[in-house]
């Protein structure tokens, strides 16, 4: 990540099925329901494929600015990035590239 970019909030909230969320704090509380939903439906696909599947974190800016998603599959992590306008549009191209 750049310089510039701002360093993550360390609030981290760990879901079940290997899902971590960290910074997003930034992001208003009925919003997080669906966030919650996108990141749970995503992963739940990706395992279902997958077998070795481990983890997913992601984690966005402080200033909502900026979003970061690992996928841990078999002791392999990819790791993608991009910046925010909309959140769940953001979301939907990380996982189009982790998917």
């Amino acid at each position: 990540m750049a310089e510039t970019k701002k360093k993550a909030k360390n609030d981290k909230l760990t879901l079940g099925g290997g899902i971590e969320l960290a910074g997003f704090l930034a992001v208003d509380l009925s919003s997080m329901v669906i966030v919650k939903k996108m990141v749970g439906s995503f992963v739940k696909i990706i395992a279902d494929k997958n077998k070795d599947f481990e983890k997913l974190s992601m984690v966005i800016t402080d200033d909502a600015k900026h979003l970061t998603a690992e996928l841990t599959m078999g002791g392999k992590t990819k790791k993608v990035e991009t910046d925010v306008d909309n959140v769940f549009v953001a979301m939907n191209e990380l996982f189009k590239q982790l998917g």
